[in-house]
């Protein structure tokens, strides 16, 4: 066994595993390079947890709500080694524990403190001063200022990935200094910076379409202040091309973006959620993005299903879906050529579908049932029907939604228990009325999904998710 644990380089750990525990499984394994304890709750001493794995790489204590600003000190002290450390929603961490990371972790290239809400400029500047190296930053919705925000440009010129998600006080400026600073820059997310406007949208047009340029991925979500000209100003540029990864979500596009859609080629994943489009725009993205295997089209209520049939017909490789609220989009037809054309579907989302039926669903069941790992039914027309395909062709399967799903029986939810080993989430609505009124066994369902759970996480019916 002790053998065995040697050639170990990874592992994850959840459930209620003690300190100690945590100890004796990693205690022998001499080349373990990763180590994931995100969301534990119940870990109170993540240093002692951290102090057994000192040549570990990479550190993933994120949503543990326990970890405290003492314990990323204890951390910077025994894993000096590290290269990736995940903190994300650790909320009680402050600057000085970013600090002491800086100055102990030399090997530190990507740090995850997204949601620490504790973290302030300082945090940047202690990075900048002590690992100017950092490759990767995620500072989704801290509290910085425009002028810390500015600084990362002249601080980082190996970054190659910066989330700045939420962070209000992201200017143009800001924009145009981390773009001449950070030349190596693949993924830029600026999702929900209010305050940046058309200028922003022509510094990124201008440094990243060059030839040496090497952004391929932005998040421009919500990012209203960009207008119809800066959105143009963007989308008639080089860099479109170029993209693999584009989100739009909840923008008002330009009439001229399907025609722009036409050249990007690369496009792996595009976010269009809740953007008036119609169907000229998917049109033009099943034809011209080969490689597709994202989309989302949440909320897109102009969609009909011209739009899912063509997406059927000529994106093959497509691996999720978010039809949510295209009603007129998602039926039972389109959803049945969906079944027929995209067998690759890991995860497809229909809710508010009232026009997708278990006529619907089965064919896609038996279709994709090997591949299906989640499945959103809420609010769409079907009945136990549905809930028996799934159960006999999706045995993969690992989270599904039938809320307001009036027709599904509890006997149809019990069989899906029964056969899908791998589910860890079913969503069903009103169970506490439904239990009342003895229409539902709330109460049993619910601790089968725990059992389910617990034999995931302690291997009984494979890897877990």
């Amino acid at each position: 066994m002790n053998e065995w644990r040697s050639l170990v380089i990874e592992i994850e750990l959840s459930g209620r595993i003690s300190v100690a525990a945590i100890a004796a499984i990693v205690a022998d394994c001499s080349h373990l390079q990763t180590l994931h304890l995100s969301r534990r709750e119940i870990l109170r001493d993540s240093v002692a947890a951290a102090s057994h794995c000192p040549a570990a790489y990479e550190l993933d204590v994120a949503a543990c709500g326990l970890v405290t600003s003492d314990a990323v000190h204890g951390i910077a002290r025994s894993c000096t080694w590290l290269r990736k450390l995940d903190l994300g929603s650790c909320s009680s961490i402050d600057d000085a524990a970013i600090t002491s990371l800086s100055q102990h972790c030399h090997q530190l290239r990507s740090l995850d403190v997204s949601n620490c809400a504790g973290l302030t400029d300082e945090a940047v500047y202690a990075l900048a001063r002590h690992r100017p190296e950092m490759t990767e930053l995620d500072l989704h919705a801290c509290s910085l200022s425009a002028a810390a925000i500015e600084s990362i440009g002249g601080s980082f010129p190996q970054l190659r990935v910066l989330h700045l998600t939420t962070c209000e006080e992201t200017t143009d400026e800001a924009v145009r200094a981390l773009l001449q600073g950070c030349q190596l820059l693949e993924v830029l997310d600026v999702f929900g910076c209010t305050r940046l406007t058309a200028t922003a949208a022509a510094h990124i047009a201008e440094h990243c379409a060059g030839d040496g340029a090497t952004l391929d991925c932005l998040h421009l979500s919500e990012c209203s202040g960009l207008g119809d000209a800066g959105l143009e100003t963007l989308f008639a540029s080089a860099i479109l091309p170029r993209l693999r990864l584009l989100h739009l979500l909840g923008l008002a596009l330009p009439p001229s973006v399907a025609e722009h859609l036409c050249r990007c080629r690369r496009l792996e994943g595009i976010d269009l959620s809740s953007a008036a489009i119609a169907d000229d725009v998917v049109l033009a993205i099943a034809r011209s993005c080969p490689e597709l295997h994202t989309l989302f089209l949440f909320n897109c209520t102009r969609l009909t299903e011209a739009a899912v049939l063509a997406a059927a017909r000529s994106l093959g490789r497509l691996a999720l879906l978010d039809l949510s609220a295209c009603a007129s989009a998602c039926t039972t037809h389109s959803v049945r050529e969906l079944a027929e054309g995209c067998p690759m579907l890991h995860t497809l989302k229909c809710f508010g579908c009232f026009h997708l039926g278990d006529d619907g669903v089965a064919p896609l069941a038996a279709r994709c049932g090997a591949t299906l790992r989640r499945l959103d039914l809420s609010a769409c027309d079907i009945g136990d029907a549905s809930l028996h395909a799934i159960a006999t062709h999706c045995s993969a399967l690992r989270r599904l939604d039938v809320n307001g799903c009036t027709e599904v029986t509890d006997g149809a939810l019990l069989r899906v228990l029964d056969t899908c080993l791998e589910l860890h989430t079913l969503g069903r609505s009103n169970l506490a009325e439904e239990q009342a009124e003895g229409q539902l066994d709330a109460t049993l369902i619910s601790a089968t999904l725990r059992r389910r759970v617990k034999a995931l996480r302690t291997g009984a019916h494979g890897p877990g998710f």
